[in-house]
């Protein structure tokens, strides 16, 4: 079958191609997509427009898709210039068409991605619809402790399988995130917006938090300075970047948002996830159990000779580490709103309470 084109509009949508591609995905096995209706899915952020598609079909069918997303490169140019930089288009693209295959986490299935090689600022991921019954998670209104087992859980599925694994570097799309040039220049980038973000941010960002995030940045090359196993990691484990669905069996958790990839030891995504999720107090008292689930889960997944204790410490080393994403992104995305400056105040605030807490200082 011919491979479906490349667009990277939504005005480039027709029924011809939304065709082609669910027939490439043998989704759409008889008859045609006649119509469709599309519509901005709010919250995207700058960088992509994520877009439903409601699909008629000429000859209906219950196991068809109803509807799908579309992930299109975002209008605003100087977000489009930050995510060629930072290489998140190829990242996210990449991570579907390479690496998906070989984890065992939950995201929404994936019927066509491609990018132009020449310009990685066009791109389409055409995926799954999971909305309803998951819904999108939000990272102000917090998680439940059941919500944020499931989602480390989740995490373990995307680390264990290619814990150690020495092929890791022959993907030279990926960032490789404790090569020591690139550290070094990470800590120079830190170091020199840090005063930018405490303006962005003003005044939901207060003096405690600042203070150790200066600390942080001071300490940047110690607290990576870790001799153990790598894997890929997510790089923003944040509840918006996960859809979930609760019912009464349970919870389930899909990820979305794969831009910040990145080759790093798999403590860095937990400690981001659950020192910039769990307001203290919560995390106090479900730290424990949820770690050891998580490692229970990452053993389960052939992971070999990582004590939970070894666990503990790289969850206590790391629980700053996302402090740099959260940083680069207050201070380079233009147009954020007064919920985002919160929100990112907010998780920063939890970073440098819940790293005080837990002793990162000694790392430092």
């Amino acid at each position: 079958m011919v491979k479906p084109k490349l667009i990277s509009d939504p005005s480039q949508v027709t029924s011809e191609w939304l065709t082609d591609v669910l027939r490439y995905s043998g989704k759409l096995t008889d008859g045609m997509v006649v119509n469709f209706e599309s519509s901005l899915v709010p919250g995207a952020g700058l960088m992509c427009r994520i877009i439903r598609i409601k699909l008629t079909y000429s000859k209906p069918d219950p196991n068809y898709p109803q509807s799908v997303i579309l992930k299109f490169p975002g209008l605003n140019e100087s977000s489009l210039e930050i995510g060629r930089k930072v290489k998140a288009f190829v990242l996210e693209v990449n991570f579907y068409k390479e690496i998906k295959p070989k984890v065992g986490m939950k995201t929404p299935d994936i019927y066509f991605v491609e990018i132009d090689p020449a310009d990685d600022t066009k791109f389409v991921i055409f995926m799954e619809d999971m909305v309803p019954p998951f819904l999108p998670g939000d990272s102000l209104a917090g998680c439940t402790v059941e919500e944020a087992g499931v989602a480390l859980r989740e995490l373990a599925r995307l680390h264990g399988p290619l814990w150690g694994d020495p092929q890791l570097k022959n993907y030279n799309w990926l960032r490789i995130r404790r090569d020591p040039n690139k550290l070094q220049q990470e800590q120079s980038e830190y170091q020199s917006i840090l005063p930018v973000v405490k303006q962005v941010l003003s005044p939901f960002l207060d003096s405690p938090t600042y203070e150790m995030l200066e600390r942080f940045g001071e300490s940047y090359l110690k607290v990576f300075a870790l001799d153990t196993p790598d894997t890929v990691v997510h790089g923003d484990v944040r509840l918006d970047n996960f859809l979930i669905r609760k019912e009464s069996g349970g919870v389930e958790m899909a990820m979305v948002d794969f831009q910040t990839l990145q080759v790093v030891h798999g403590a860095y995504d937990v400690a981001y996830f659950l020192c910039g999720t769990l307001p203290g107090d919560f995390r106090k008292e479900h730290e424990l159990t949820l770690l050891k689930n998580y490692h229970s889960e990452l053993c389960r997944c052939g992971v070999e000779n990582y004590s939970f204790d070894q666990l503990y410490s790289d969850y206590r080393r790391y629980s700053m580490g996302g402090a740099f994403t959260l940083v680069q992104a207050a201070a380079l995305i233009k147009g954020l709103d007064d919920r985002a400056k919160q929100m990112l105040a907010s998780v920063l605030s939890r970073y440098a309470s819940n790293g005080r807490d837990l002793g990162v200082t000694d790392f430092f």
